[in-house]
């Protein structure tokens, strides 16, 4: 829910509260058993272990008001900054290693397995792609209104606020 992180036991398969009073805007997988959670309201990026343990990853100095978070595969993780449009990244030590600006407030976030990402805006059928450096925008079809997006290869698949998915190939 709005509120809570949930995760699902082995023993009892069912639904059992991990994370309380948290607002989650973003998830990436940090190693089995371990969650990184990016919490809008508190403005900071939370280390969430299996077993119930938390810890603060990211602090608000370091990670004010995180957004969406992907794991890239060397190892680092990519978090979006909507409100200063920014990008930045950090690796598993905590530490911010570098940001892009952006042109927009970006709120989506995918990548793939080559470190590819996508960003994009909620409800706009605008996309920025971030490959080797360099960054470029693409329209979709003006009918498309992003609710996510994921890549898959050198493809972004968008689910579309008409509850469709669309497959569109990434320009190489």
């Amino acid at each position: 829910d709005d509120h809570t992180l949930y995760r699902t036991s082995k023993d009892k398969l069912n639904l059992q509260p991990w994370l309380g009073d948290v607002r989650v805007a973003g998830l990436a997988s940090f190693e089995p058993g371990i969650m990184l959670v990016s919490d809008a309201d508190r403005n900071v990026i939370w280390y969430k272990g299996l077993f119930g343990e938390s810890r603060l990853f990211l602090s608000s100095a370091e990670a004010a008001r995180p957004g969406a978070m992907v794991a890239l595969r060397d190892g680092s993780f990519a978090v979006l900054r909507p409100a200063s449009r920014l990008l930045f990244f950090f690796n598993r030590s905590g530490v911010v290693t570098r940001s892009v600006s952006l042109p927009a407030a970006c709120d989506l976030l995918a990548a793939n397995e080559q470190g590819t990402l996508c960003m994009g805006v909620r409800g706009k059928p605008q996309v920025w792609v971030l490959e080797a450096g360099k960054m470029t925008g693409y329209s979709l079809p003006d009918s498309v209104s992003p609710l996510s997006f994921a890549v898959v290869g050198n493809r972004l698949v968008v689910l579309d606020a008409g509850t469709t998915l669309g497959v569109y190939r990434i320009a190489e």
